[in-house]
């Protein structure tokens, strides 16, 4: 009785705003009862290549990063023309790929993280940037799969992807 009372007293341009809103409720009620009451269809994962992985036929893929590392190449003297400073900060940010079928070899990746960031660091501490140079993106490669592999007992790793790589002079 009270909301009869109350319709009667609202002028039109009032009483279309309530129906307005009434209907644009209902709607909204009754969508979400309807997407709630049909069968949801399968979901299909996003499958997307990754470059120059070797994994083995049927192997799912995971990606191991490593994450920024921010090191510090030595400070070198010069020689008999005096003495120079040649040192460079080095950040680099690595990645690469692993079978994540093999479960006993992913944890012992995910155990080693912190242990292949210290390598790094390492290596880049104890290299001038003059063997920089000269080894190249795929030296540098080779020799950090080297270090982090010397570590490893359950396999192998065989690609390092270099996501960033700069050299601060």
């Amino acid at each position: 009785m009270r909301f009869i009372n109350l319709w009667k007293n609202l002028d039109w341009l009032s009483r279309l705003l309530v129906a307005i809103a009434l209907a644009l409720a209902l709607g909204i009620l009754f969508g979400s009862i309807l997407a709630l009451a049909r069968p949801r269809p399968p979901r299909q994962a996003a499958q997307t290549e990754l470059p120059t992985a070797s994994l083995n036929e049927g192997g799912e893929q995971g990606i191991l990063e490593i994450g920024r590392i921010r090191a510090s190449s030595p400070l070198h003297r010069g020689d008999k023309a005096g003495p120079t400073s040649e040192q460079a900060d080095i950040i680099i940010s690595l990645s690469f790929p692993y079978d994540k079928t093999d479960i006993a070899f992913g944890e012992e990746l995910l155990a080693n993280k912190h242990l292949f960031r210290e390598d790094c660091v390492n290596f880049f501490r104890q290299s001038s940037l003059k063997d920089l140079e000269k080894m190249g993106d795929t030296g540098l490669r080779q020799e950090l799969l080297r270090l982090f592999n010397n570590r490893l007992l359950l396999g192998k790793i065989k690609t390092i992807w270099l996501v960033e790589y700069l050299v601060i002079e």
